[in-house]
């Protein structure tokens, strides 16, 4: 599994006439911004937010190839561990296959030796399924901790939607964004990044 943030600006965005999902062209955020007649100051804003978005979606990058490399690690010790498993079955079933081999010998050692045989197999089967419920996967040790970094992602470009259209665009610079970003939807990182030189 590997998992990345995509925050870089040009991500793919579904193009709403086609419906196909590919990245904007080279260029069309900045023809975007350059509509809006934005002021000397929100471009600086702009600019501003870009460094503290990019800052934290760096650590929330770094945290999910943490997780990626913690869940390839955990995935190949427990395949090496039911692979030992499967060795182990194989050797006992194997052994006591063996051991009944010398056939019905005797009526009554047979059964006793076969249950006691049976018994101990049993015991340390259920005792090997015990311990094989009792293990967690690595996934259900890394997924918990990989959704509360997908949601830090979506509450980082969340911030940034936010800022632009509740705070630093006038109504009718939000307008024009709508009218000149078709067809792909209005992206505020992408516009951000464009804004700060990053597209």
């Amino acid at each position: 599994m590997n998992v990345i943030p995509p925050c870089l600006p040009r991500s793919p965005q579904t193009h709403m006439e086609t419906r196909e999902v590919v990245s904007a062209p080279a260029g069309h955020w900045t023809a975007v911004l350059q509509k809006l007649d934005l002021s000397p100051q929100q471009v600086a804003e702009l600019g501003a937010m870009w460094g503290l978005f990019r800052g934290l979606m760096d650590k929330i990058t770094q945290e999910r190839r943490d997780l990626n490399a913690r869940l390839s690690q955990g995935l190949a010790q427990q395949e090496q561990k039911e692979a030992q498993r499967a060795a182990a079955n194989a050797a006992a079933s194997a052994a006591a296959a063996a051991s009944g081999s010398g056939g019905a010998a005797a009526a009554d050692g047979g059964p006793f030796r076969r249950q006691s045989s049976s018994s101990g197999v049993g015991g340390g089967g259920g005792g090997a399924v015990l311990h094989h419920q009792l293990e967690v996967p690595p996934e259900a040790e890394v997924l918990p901790a990989l959704s509360r970094n997908l949601r830090k992602e979506s509450a980082a470009h969340l911030l940034l939607r936010g800022f632009m259209f509740g705070r630093l665009l006038s109504i009718l610079q939000a307008a024009r964004v709508m009218v000149h970003s078709y067809p792909w939807f209005p992206n505020a990182t992408a516009l951000t990044a464009a804004a700060a030189g990053a597209e």
